[in-house]
């Protein structure tokens, strides 16, 4: 943190370019999916790092009790080998890198598993 802070006057975050919400086994199992937890990639930022990846939104949304969740997009299951458990666990191990890292993500797309590589950016500034 330190070096940004003297070279750009802010701390530089990484930044994947993607609305995600967690992967519960409830859900898992409504939806017949081959994994129980995860991060459901609910949308994807044009432009960002997860659009020139390939990283899939939703493509139509589902009402869970009282809440809509777009549903049919990816949902990442791993991070360089490391098990995704939710999104918020997603979230830490993005934090622990840089921007222009490569990471690798294991996915889960229409019930299938795909590997993606995606180069990490800096997270905008409002």
């Amino acid at each position: 943190m330190l070096p940004d802070l003297i070279t750009r006057g802010y701390v530089a975050y990484p930044w994947l370019g993607v609305s995600i919400y967690p992967l519960l086994p409830g859900f898992a199992e409504a939806l017949n999916l081959k994994v129980k937890r995860g991060a459901v990639v609910a949308e994807v930022i044009r432009g960002g790092p997860a659009h020139k990846a390939g990283l899939r939104e939703g493509d139509r949304v589902v009402q869970v009790g009282n809440s809509l969740l777009p549903i049919g997009g990816d949902v990442i299951i791993a991070m360089n080998e490391k098990e995704v458990l939710s999104s918020d666990a997603l979230i830490r191990m993005v934090r622990e890198h840089r921007p222009g890292d490569v990471i690798n993500l294991k996915v889960l797309r229409e019930n299938r598993f795909i590997n993606v590589s995606l180069t990490l950016e800096e997270r905008p500034r409002r």
